[in-house]
């Protein structure tokens, strides 16, 4: 499974919240897409939020760290453009 796209939509709002970098939504074999993952700043790095349904609970997420690790360093490539 490879990544795509990658879209991000920053954060202008630093005020409210400050860890906040941006929403990002990842396109995995031109066929999947997984939206609202936000990307966060905190003490231990950069780190991702997976989206969650009403109930608290993730919906989509990463299985393994070395996938996680794989998306967020997309991710960070296209902030780096």
């Amino acid at each position: 499974m490879i990544i795509t796209k990658v879209e991000i939509e920053k954060n202008d709002d630093k005020l409210t919240k400050p860890k906040l970098i941006g929403i990002a939504t990842v396109v995995f074999d031109y066929g999947f897409a997984v939206h609202d993952i936000e990307i966060k700043e905190g003490n231990k790095g950069t780190y991702l939020v997976f989206p969650v349904n009403k109930y608290g609970n993730s919906e989509v997420y990463p299985i393994t760290n070395e996938f996680r690790q794989y998306i967020l360093d997309c991710i960070l490539n296209k902030l780096g453009e």
